[in-house]
């Protein structure tokens, strides 16, 4: 859904249940970028066309 862009934002309560590997979790990053989705992780707004919040999400990822 978030590729056909029918979704506003993504809400997970934790990083980890988004994906079980970075690979994947990169793949949904730059699916929301492209269609305007916002993803909500761990109680915080992550916007993923802004760089700050980008690499905050990946580090997150990597962490989870």
């Amino acid at each position: 859904m978030v590729g056909t862009g029918t979704v506003g934002a993504v809400i997970a309560l934790n990083v980890s249940r988004l994906a079980r590997q970075v690979a994947n979790f990169e793949e949904l990053r730059i699916l929301a970028k492209y269609n305007d989705t916002m993803l909500i992780l761990d109680g915080r707004v992550i916007d993923p066309a802004d760089a700050n919040d980008t690499a905050l999400a990946q580090v997150q990822a990597v962490f989870a």
